[in-house]
């Protein structure tokens, strides 16, 4: 299936009302993303014998989008409200509204909807490389392509969006990479679930670059006075990045 990432293959109709519906968003209520999630629409014709038979046509657009805010700014109640009166072409409007941080606990506990979005949803704006901040989809997001489906036919309004977990949870799918970590660490019951967890949230590439930040960021505070042992402790921070980038290659080889 082929991912998109903008909304060029959209109708010069839809694009002009997503862009309208955006634009009052961030104007109005300064958002740090917004997702497309779907829409619909339909040209409502009509005419009558009392009217001479003219024909009246007349565009109706609906679409549902997420919106990331950050933590401690909220949306109005009524602000579906609000963008649905822009013009009468707007139907329906549903905006699912959350704190950045209330996202992240919701990737990190594997909820479906917004793994899902997070995977296939369009980003139609973002500040603040607010995206960065997010966990990435769990590998191999595909699986879960029918049961996606399957809940979008039950609930097609997306509730219990909040609710629903991916299934199998994915600690079930890498049991056997678990047992294989376990065994070559003494200590590593945890370690290897920690260290699964975390893989799950955060890409190796940026779990290198933020042990790159802390280094440059201690150097910088102890303006170059460096302990006698900052050499060892750099070199197992390079070391402990090379483990992130090869455990993911693991997980990525027991998941295809």
């Amino acid at each position: 299936m082929k991912t998109h990432h903008a909304i060029n293959h959209f109708s010069g109709r839809e694009q002009i009302a997503l862009n309208a519906i955006k634009n009052a968003l961030i104007s109005r209520y300064h958002p740090l993303l917004i997702y497309y999630i779907s829409s619909s629409n339909a040209l409502h014709a009509s005419r009558s014998c009392f009217d001479n038979y003219k024909v009246h046509q007349r565009w109706f657009y609906n679409c549902d989008l997420l919106v990331v805010m950050p933590d401690g700014l909220d949306l109005p109640e009524n602000a579906s409200e609000e963008l649905e009166s822009i013009s009468k072409e707007y139907s329906r409007i549903q905006i699912f509204a959350h704190p950045i941080s209330y996202i992240i606990q919701q990737m990190q506990t594997y909820s479906l909807f917004f793994q899902w979005v997070r995977h296939r949803g369009i980003i139609l704006f973002e500040r603040d490389n607010a995206s960065k901040s997010l966990p990435e989809p769990i590998a191999n997001m595909k699986q879960y392509r029918q049961q996606a489906e399957r809940f979008f036919k039950e609930f097609p309004d997306y509730r219990p969006y909040g609710q629903t977990r991916l299934s199998p949870l994915p600690s079930q799918k890498y049991s056997g990479m678990r047992k294989e970590i376990n065994q070559s660490m003494p200590d590593g019951e945890g370690i290897s679930d920690k260290m699964m967890e975390l893989l799950q949230r955060h890409s190796p590439e940026v779990l290198r670059n933020q042990i790159r930040t802390v280094i440059m960021g201690y150097i910088k505070s102890v303006d170059g006075n460096l302990p006698p042992d900052f050499e060892e402790v750099l070199w197992s921070m390079k070391s402990l990045a090379q483990v992130f980038n090869q455990t993911r290659q693991k997980i990525e080889t027991h998941t295809h």
